[in-house]
């Protein structure tokens, strides 16, 4: 696998939404590879239902996933209920980085490249794990009884 497609949280487009993957105002997409700069493809505004306090909603998720359709991995600096479930039953590959800008979030998943590459590849021929992987020194989760695996 020579590139991953990535849907980033953030509200900004420079820093990394504060909140869960879904609570964000858009989702940045971009083209990530081991050897070249990542590539910009395009801001998604995520018009999902739900507010910012209500978590695990699956209609929420439903369309966030949708929105995020072409993608590999989706990328947020905070753990969510959905997170584990879509692990769990989905060929997306969430990550949690503990990590303040997007520019930050991008050279961490950059040089973890093939690491990720190894897990999508897994999800492609329908390997789940409830683990998400943890980039970065420590995460924020809403999960307090199963800790993240941490990477």
């Amino acid at each position: 696998m020579n590139q991953l497609r990535l849907c980033i949280a953030s509200n900004d487009g420079v820093t990394l939404a504060a909140g869960h993957l879904g609570d964000a105002e858009h989702l940045y997409v971009y083209d990530l590879s081991a050897t070249s700069a990542p590539a910009f493809v395009e801001r998604r505004p995520n018009r999902a239902p739900g507010s910012p306090t209500a978590h695990a909603n699956a209609a929420k998720m439903t369309q966030v996933l949708a929105l995020a359709q072409d993608a590999d991995v989706l990328v947020a600096r905070r753990m969510s209920p959905n997170f584990r479930v879509i692990a769990q039953t989905s060929r997306f590959q969430p990550v949690v980085v503990s990590v303040q800008t997007l520019a930050e979030a991008l050279a961490l998943l950059q040089a973890r490249f093939h690491e990720l590459a190894d897990d999508v590849a897994l999800r492609q021929q329908g390997e789940f794990s409830d683990q998400v992987p943890i980039f970065g020194p420590t995460a924020i989760t809403d999960e307090p009884t199963t800790p993240p695996l941490a990477r």
